[in-house]
């Protein structure tokens, strides 16, 4: 068995996002096979209008997109492999269909029949990558329909709205390990704060509870998040 089998089959369980998925597989296909470059092709959706386009490329790739390379990459969303001469594609399989195809550029005296049916043993990667990520996503949505839940029910046991509330902020608060958890409330076109978990007792004209209630507002405003300090590649204000 090739050394680099169990690392390429670790891909099935790959944590990272699709984009670099591809980026690692073709990686490792390349270096299975001793390609000298290699490129990976998204294939075709005539529905959606979309031509063959690049998703990764190893060691600046085969280069132009050419007429041959186009045929080849056709036979190989058709056939599973094609090769000619030292030029190689292979389809790479998800939901049942081809999803991309594999281009490698192999030293001359390779043989690149051979080294094709070898790397068909793993034409479904993708196909397990992508059922491994619908299942972590599904498992997240029912975590978070859980957590929705619990809220709800915990909103259900105050009898009043000030005491719901800081009750919703202490959960809250107990849930994501938050030093403190406020709630604001619209009340025409001003915010006002209603709740701040483990404070039974809101000073309306506190310095803290104006700034909180300046930085609900802002985000009204701005219709989005507003984090401080921010992180190093945060988009939000």
């Amino acid at each position: 068995m090739h050394p680099l089998h169990q690392q390429i089959q670790k891909l099935k369980s790959f944590a990272g996002s699709p984009g670099e998925f591809w980026i690692e597989l073709l990686g490792n296909l390349r270096q299975l096979a001793g390609a000298e470059t290699a490129t990976m092709m998204r294939v075709p959706d005539v529905a959606a209008g979309r031509d063959w386009q690049p998703l990764s490329r190893e060691n600046g790739g085969i280069g132009p997109f050419s007429e041959g390379w186009r045929l080849l990459a056709d036979r190989a969303s058709e056939h599973g492999v094609a090769h000619k001469e030292h030029r190689l594609a292979v389809s790479l399989d998800a939901e049942g269909k081809p999803a991309a195809v594999a281009l490698f550029t192999l030293p001359e005296k390779a043989d690149a029949q051979a080294i094709g049916m070898m790397l068909c043993a793993y034409s479904d990667l993708p196909d397990h990558f992508l059922r491994n990520k619908s299942v972590d996503s599904g498992d997240r949505k029912a975590a978070r329909f859980a957590t929705v839940l619990d809220l709800g029910l915990t909103l259900q046991a105050g009898e009043k709205f000030g005491q719901s509330g800081m009750q919703l902020c202490n959960e809250l608060a107990s849930r994501f390990g938050a030093d403190r958890v406020s709630l604001g409330w619209l009340r025409g076109r001003a915010i006002k704060v209603a709740a701040i978990s483990h404070t039974e007792k809101i000073e309306k004209r506190a310095e803290i509870v104006s700034e909180l209630e300046a930085a609900m507002e802002e985000a009204i405003d701005q219709d989005d998040e507003i984090v401080f300090p921010p992180g190093e590649k945060s988009s939000q204000i």
